[in-house]
């Protein structure tokens, strides 16, 4: 049983440690019970991660979609913070299993139109109205916790140049006329 009250069935392929590995804080942003809950139920969960239809969600593409939803946030938060996110926040969590959803759903062909508006919110371009992974690439949102480490640079800080330049008066006199 989950921590949410309801048993989550796998295939048979898929091993219990594994199943254990998926629903641990920090193996994945976001957890297997979040997943079903985004998905809106058990129900629905088999229904989108059964690859092979026979009535029970498969591990190998829970996995994946979980995998995948990681991937892509590191690869939007890399921009600003340190990745992976540990301890990992609520709203990375949430965002992470939303993102893992629409994955799914556009690779098992369910995704239509009305689905249009979730995955704007997650990934739009838009300049006007960017999608919640470019806004937190761009420091817009943050991952759910002040503060959050900057990413750090190893480039070395130039020295600040204290003072007028020796040759002030020459350059003064190169300019006469100009305006």
């Amino acid at each position: 049983m989950s921590a949410v009250g309801f048993s989550v069935g796998f295939s048979a392929g898929s091993s219990l440690g594994a199943l254990a590995a998926a629903d641990v804080p920090g193996v994945h942003y976001g957890t297997v019970a979040q997943l079903v809950i985004v998905c809106g139920g058990q129900k629905r969960f088999t229904e989108l991660f059964d690859a092979d239809n026979d009535g029970v969600a498969d591990f190998d593409f829970v996995e994946l979609a979980l995998s995948t939803a990681d991937t892509e946030i590191d690869q939007y938060a890399a921009k600003r913070f340190h990745v992976p996110f540990s301890p990992v926040t609520s709203t990375i969590a949430n965002k992470a299993v939303e993102i893992a959803r629409l994955q799914a759903e556009r690779w098992r062909g369910v995704y239509h139109d009305e689905h249009a508006s979730r995955w704007d919110a997650i990934y739009s371009a838009d300049k006007f109205k960017p999608g919640w992974l470019l806004q937190l690439a761009g420091g817009m949102v943050t991952p759910g916790s002040d503060p959050m480490p900057l990413k750090h640079t190893t480039m070395a800080v130039d020295q600040a140049i204290e003072g007028l330049p020796a040759d002030r008066e020459n350059s003064r006199r190169k300019m006469e006329g100009f305006w």
